[in-house]
């Protein structure tokens, strides 16, 4: 649609940096701007080849736009191949590694220029996604799962910069290539563990929280409460687990991860999200300020996703991480857990995880406890917890 000077289209967009471009160009101006040369030539024609077209290249940076979400895709998966192997041959520590974000949405065009949240949206993917990796919206995934060969990991929802509602992130690899492509795995997977990885203390503690679980389990099962197994294969009752609506039977679902410290927790009637009750959570600032829960359903394979709500009423500059830690009964280091993050915003944020994905990760017949936690908080917080379901 042409409305004056601008058209208005639907389009696939795909957005692509290299990693780490500052550094290569303090390191070799000369070298870098040759690879980037050969590697803008090799992105170019696969664009081309898959009807597409660069609208921009400023820098490190390659913006291209395509009819069809499919060929944008089958282009990113071809382009990251091909710059593995013109990686592969490059020393480690030269190799040129972009990143990848696509998304399909509506633009504005502008002679041959390109605009709008579709646009911008395909950037932020692109910061997401790992040094020779890719990463799609949920829009683009819906497009393409069963159409196109390949693998792909539920990453979570996002909250990303001049972007309103949360985006659901696909990472993307191709389903019978190897995943190495002249990636830098090993440098991703440091970052990805070190986000996670709690300080020994902090194990130690959950450790000490986890045996505390046990004890409250067992004394509620001495006072009449039928002890249930962790096969017993029947669902919750109730879609929503928790709802905070009766105070006095609600007050220990959730306790503090910790002992010894300022971690609050009040059942009040203030900011719900469904009904007249809201858990508060005051948090002190350490590296993983937490709470947790082992009242839940072992069993999850009924189940499609495990959800909940928060509500922060006020955000530093900064920002705040919320993790979301599953552990099953095996569980004894990060390595066998299950674990998320999702950036918070002010005012409600919901958190929707798929059963599926935390199945790849523990055994979901033998849930054993959640973790919900921020990441070094730069301040103090508080955050109203309501709505925690198993659907």
């Amino acid at each position: 649609m042409k409305t004056g000077e601008y058209t208005r289209k639907l389009a696939a967009i795909l957005s692509a940096d290299v990693k780490g471009y500052s550094r290569l160009m303090e390191d070799d101006e000369i070298a870098t701007i040759a690879t980037l040369k050969r590697c803008r030539s090799i992105i170019g024609d696969t664009v081309v080849r898959f009807h597409g077209r660069v609208v921009d290249s400023p820098g490190d940076n390659i913006l291209a736009e395509f009819a069809s979400v499919l060929d944008a895709v089958r282009c990113a998966l071809e382009m990251q191949d091909r710059l593995g192997e013109e990686n592969r041959s490059l020393d480690p520590h030269r190799r040129m590694l972009f990143r990848v974000g696509i998304n399909i949405g509506d633009i504005i065009q502008e002679g041959e220029r390109i605009y709008g949240e579709g646009v911008n949206i395909a950037a932020r993917l692109e910061g997401l996604a790992e040094a020779g990796g890719i990463c799609v919206s949920g829009t683009v995934h819906e497009h393409i799962r069963n159409k196109l060969s390949f693998r792909d990991e539920f990453i979570g929802k996002h909250t990303v910069k001049n972007i309103s509602d949360p985006i659901g992130v696909y990472r993307i690899v191709p389903a019978d290539g190897p995943e190495d492509s002249g990636r830098d795995h090993d440098a991703a997977s440091d970052k990805h563990r070190h986000a996670w990885r709690s300080p020994l203390v902090v194990l130690a503690l959950l450790l000490i929280a986890a045996s505390c679980l046990v004890l409250v389990n067992r004394l509620r099962n001495g006072s009449g409460e039928t002890s249930r197994s962790p096969s017993d294969p029947t669902p919750h009752a109730e879609p929503v687990l928790h709802s905070f609506e009766n105070p006095e039977k609600d007050a220990g679902l959730w306790i503090s991860a910790y002992e010894g410290n300022d971690i609050r927790l009040t059942i009040v009637q203030q900011n719900p999200r469904f009904g007249e009750h809201a858990l508060r959570v005051d948090l002190p600032v350490m590296d993983y300020p937490g709470i947790t829960c082992g009242r839940l359903p072992a069993n999850w394979h009924p189940f499609q996703d495990f959800s909940l709500s928060l509500y922060v009423e006020a955000l530093p500059e900064k920002g705040l991480i919320l993790g979301v830690r599953i552990d099953d009964e095996r569980t004894d280091s990060y390595y066998t857990r299950f674990n998320f993050e999702q950036p918070l915003r002010r005012g409600w944020n919901r958190v929707e995880i798929p059963v599926k994905l935390i199945g790849d990760a523990i055994d979901i017949s033998m849930v054993k406890a959640v973790f919900l936690f921020l990441n070094e908080p730069p301040a103090p917080a508080v955050l109203w917890l309501d709505g925690i379901s198993l659907e």
